[in-house]
Formats: C-alpha cells, sequence, structure tokens
C-alpha cells in the first residue's frame, strides 16, 4: 500500500479556482482551494520583509540612531526604558533582529505552507530566514558603522524558528476548532 499522493486532475480545473488545494496532511488541510490573490498576497508579504530587512541593513548606525523615522523613534524609546530598568544604556539591537525575523519567520511559513505540508513549510521557512540572516549579516561589512555578528544571526534565526513554531500551534488549533463539531 502506497501513500496517496495530493493529486490535481487539470481537467477538473477552472480559471476561477485555482490548481492549488489544501487536501488531508497538505498545506492548509481544509479541503478548500487557496485563491491566487491569497497565494500572491502571501508571497508579497515575504517580498516586503525582506524589502525592509534589506532598507534597515543597509542604514548606518548614525542613520538608524537619527533619520529612520519610526524606527527611530521606537528604538529611542527601548533605549530610554532599558536605561531606567538597568541604571546604564544596553544595546537594544537585537530586538530590531527578532522583530523582523519573527515577521519574516511568519510570513515565510505562511506562504510556504500553500503549497507543502506544515511541518516542511515550518523547516523550510526556518532554513530561508536563517540563510537570509547569514547574507544580512555579510551585507552590513559593507555598511558604514554596521559590523557582521553571528549573535545577530543566531537572534535572526531563533526568531524564525519561534515564529514558525506559534504559527504551526496556532494553525493546529484553528484547525481543530474548525473541524470540532459545535456545541450547542
Amino acid at each position: 500500500m502506497s501513500k496517496e499522493r495530493n493529486h490535481i486532475d487539470p481537467s477538473a480545473h477552472s480559471e476561477k479556482e485555482p490548481l492549488l488545494r489544501a487536501e488531508s496532511k497538505h498545506p492548509a488541510e481544509s479541503g478548500k482551494p487557496f485563491s491566487r490573490w491569497f497565494l500572491v498576497f502571501s508571497w508579497l508579504l515575504v517580498a516586503i520583509m525582506l524589502g525592509i530587512i534589506f532598507f534597515m541593513s543597509s542604514r548606518s548606525g548614525e542613520m538608524l540612531d537619527t533619520s529612520s523615522g519610526i524606527i527611530t523613534i521606537v528604538r529611542n524609546a527601548l533605549l530610554a526604558a532599558s536605561s531606567a530598568l538597568f541604571g546604564h544604556p544596553v544595546d537594544v539591537s537585537p530586538i530590531g533582529h527578532f522583530a523582523e525575523y519573527f515577521l519574516l519567520g511568519t510570513a515565510l511559513t505562511n506562504a510556504l505552507r500553500l503549497s507543502l505540508p506544515l511541518p516542511k513549510a515550518c523547516a523550510y521557512a526556518v532554513f530561508f530566514a536563517s540563510l537570509y540572516g547569514v547574507s544580512d549579516e555579510l551585507h552590513q561589512l559593507f555598511v558604514p558603522g554596521r559590523s557582521c555578528d553571528p549573535a545577530d544571526w543566531l537572534v535572526d534565526t531563533l526568531a524564525a524558528l519561534i515564529a514558525s513554531l506559534i504559527f504551526a500551534v496556532l494553525f493546529h488549533a484553528r484547525q481543530k476548532r474548525k473541524n470540532s463539531p459545535t456545541q450547542n
């Protein structure tokens, strides 16, 4: 007895119904086809996060301190709070790295689960986010006032891992709720 693979019958496909389907043990596990719009939107979120990370990495340390708009405001608030809490200035860049890669990990997991089983989507999301973290750190070698820091890469990878795991837990809980009989 062989494992049954997800099979898409092209003859049953209409222009309004996308070929991507979620069947048991498949990405959404809902049995409903994914809309092309949702697929494009999911990957667009990934591209936006990659762009934000690249943009932030291309800013010099001084630019991040003084002229990055809302990022500068949040960074200064975190610095003030950490100084008040610890009595001295604390490096808050790991918080920025964590936030960026948590969002990237979430976006990647969501986009990948549309065409892969969720466990594989989670693993690939962490792998690709980690790989992008390496390229991000190498990119920073060429930006004045920035440096390549393996600890930042570790934070990036852990953030993507945590995001992917949270996504999987929440997704399974949602599916379980959706599939359970309603109680009156």
